[in-house]
């Protein structure tokens, strides 16, 4: 049944799916199922590295965050911050007591949706910080979870703001501007 079910929902989409307009409230009933469970996989990032790296992290946002880490060269896997998926290399330092904290992390040689980026701060952070960009940034200032790991280490996080995106989006307002429309489809 459930095969079926899946097989109707893609005739429906190669079939009815070019004759939809942008922003159409059927275009929105055609891929609500779709961008729930995108929005759905996006409350939560998990990444995982192996590498010479040691790191103890605990954090309720980038302001109450105690830990700290240096990782000489490790290769990733991410599930990130704005559907960043895909494997990389990162490498860097970091310590952060409270809202005191320094930092000089990279990430290169990315592949698949994950993106490269260089930070280094110093000072308290701020979610009007290029790298938390709240569409475009590669971390999320207000994600809550923790990181550990020596040699193979594991970062997990709950991202609040996708938590209001998803039931917001139950009633179909895209409060990131995220969802998947016809036109991602055109340009491929």
């Amino acid at each position: 049944m459930k095969k079926f079910a899946i097989l109707s929902v893609c005739v429906c989409c190669m079939f009815f799916a070019p004759a939809l307009k942008a922003d159409s409230i059927g275009e929105k009933i055609l891929l609500y199922i779709p961008n729930r469970i995108c929005d759905l996989f996006d409350l939560f990032s998990v990444n995982v590295g192996v590498g010479p790296t040691v790191r103890a992290e605990l954090m309720a946002t980038e302001l109450i965050k105690v830990g700290g880490g240096v990782d000489f060269g490790t290769a990733r896997l991410y599930k990130d911050w704005n559907r960043q998926y895909g494997v990389g290399l990162q490498k860097g330092w970091y310590w952060s007591l409270v809202c005191a904290g320094e930092e000089n992390t990279e990430r290169w040689n990315t592949f698949g949706f994950t993106e490269n980026y260089h930070e280094r701060r110093a000072g308290i952070p701020t979610p009007d910080m290029q790298i938390f960009d709240y569409y475009l940034g590669q971390r999320d200032f207000w994600r809550i979870g923790g990181a550990l790991g020596l040699i193979v280490e594991a970062e997990v996080y709950v991202n609040p703001l996708e938590w209001i995106d998803f039931i917001t989006g139950l009633v179909l307002i895209d409060m990131r501007q995220d969802d998947i429309e016809m036109s991602d489809f055109r340009r491929w």
